[in-house]
């Protein structure tokens, strides 16, 4: 789902693979892209996260299901 430019997004928290919890809020200003993902060995879920791994100016993924944050370099 896309967002029309100027529409903000409603907040959210979620818990990353280490237990810290994350919010939108923590990124405002910032170009952020959620992914959720089923669970590990989804195939699909895999070869995307790869994909991502290999754009530039982004983290790699969680791989372990649930959502994937991926802060998106200007």
């Amino acid at each position: 789902m896309r967002l029309d430019p100027g529409r903000p997004a409603v907040d959210f928290e979620v818990r990353d693979i280490f237990g810290q919890t994350r919010r939108l809020e923590d990124y405002r200003g910032r170009k952020l892209m959620l992914s959720l993902y089923r669970y590990a060995s989804c195939p699909l879920c895999s070869f995307r996260v790869r994909v991502l791994i290999r754009v530039p100016g982004r983290p790699p993924g969680p791989g372990t299901g649930g959502p994937g944050l991926f802060p998106v370099a200007p």
